[in-house]
């Protein structure tokens, strides 16, 4: 059983239980029963149907003003044999002069079993000055199947006729097949228009800077700033090494800035560099280390002497390939610190 079917069954036990603890307690306050007012009325659009085909039942009532109206309540079913598929909202009026409210619901209803069944009455009951029940009349439904001459053979589906092409239905597509020949011809012009732009501009080439030339430069900027002078020690050595692992980075393609010294003088061992190089790289490193994470203070000899050993690493680890370009002025000036 479906939860539907469930709940339309619960639904349908709590009403009727609702309407009979009604019934009772008008009927202790008032016990006079009378349904003259009441007027009901069940019809459907035809007696007869196809099976599966849908057909509306339309309940119908009137009644004074004032009067609680019960509705009948329809489940999923009204019988077994005939399925309830939807049901619309009350459709209320007011019948003029006579205060005399009409409502009616309509069922759209459904059966898949040839036949001829009863709908037996809906009752509908009002509360009031009087309290009372009203029945409709009973309906005959029948359900018919499509009759099958059984007596001729059977044969197959004919084919759709085959009706000849006419001009006007070829238009439409000859005009959007000339729409995408002019898109296609207009998009080839501006490609080409595009790229005879791009040929005749100047390609521009961006001068490659070496790294030790960035470098030296840094240092250069670095030394003049004279941050340990300020007795900003910190600053200074984070600047320096961030110089040096930068310039680790471009000129030997090690990640130097995401690695730990010790990860970077590991590194180190697998490039073309002199042992005295990158002993003086590791001191320099080291003692960076112990300023900025032991709060480790250095002599005014020891700045000079890392920076002097940033200077040396550089120029003795440039690549060959630019060293023509360190024998300009400029380059000349950074090479060496200043004195």
């Amino acid at each position: 059983m479906t939860g539907d079917k469930i709940y339309s069954r619960y639904s349908l036990i709590s009403t009727w239980a609702m309407r009979l603890c009604l019934f009772i307690l008008c009927a202790a306050i008032n016990p006079v029963v009378s349904a003259q007012d009441l007027h009901v009325k069940a019809e459907l659009d035809t007696n007869e149907l196809l099976i599966g085909d849908h057909i509306n039942l339309i309940l119908s009532v009137q009644f004074p003003e004032g009067k609680i109206l019960l509705w009948p309540q329809i489940g999923d079913t009204i019988i077994k044999e005939i399925e309830v598929l939807n049901r619309s909202v009350e459709d209320t009026s007011l019948e003029v002069g006579k205060d005399m409210l009409i409502v009616s619901r309509n069922y759209t209803i459904t059966s898949f079993d040839s036949g001829s069944y009863n709908i037996p009455p809906f009752i509908f009951s009002f509360l009031g000055d009087t309290i009372g029940e009203v029945a409709t009349d009973p309906l005959r439904i029948t359900v018919k199947t499509i009759d099958v001459d059984t007596s001729k053979v059977f044969k197959d589906i004919k084919s759709p006729f085959e009706v000849p092409y006419t001009l006007d239905e070829f238009i439409p597509h000859i005009i959007i097949a000339i729409l995408i020949l002019i898109s296609l011809l207009l998009g080839y012009l501006i490609y080409k228009k595009l790229r005879s732009r791009e040929k005749s501009a100047p390609e521009i080439i961006e001068p490659v800077i070496p790294p030790h030339i960035i470098a030296l430069e840094s240092l250069n900027m670095l030394e003049n700033s004279k941050l340990w002078q300020q007795n900003k020690v910190k600053l200074y050595y984070s600047d320096l090494t961030e110089i040096i692992r930068t310039y680790i980075e471009n000129r030997f393609d090690i990640i130097a800035m995401e690695l730990t010294t010790d990860e970077i003088i590991a590194a180190m061992s697998y490039v073309s560099a002199s042992k005295e190089s990158k002993e003086e790289l590791g001191h320099m490193l080291r003692l960076a280390d112990m300023v900025k994470f032991a709060k480790y203070k250095p002599l005014a000899n020891e700045h000079e002497s890392c920076m002097k050993k940033a200077y040396d690493f550089v120029n003795a680890t440039k690549h060959t390939i630019f060293e023509s370009a360190t024998n300009t002025e400029d380059s000349k000036i950074v090479n060496l610190p200043p004195e």
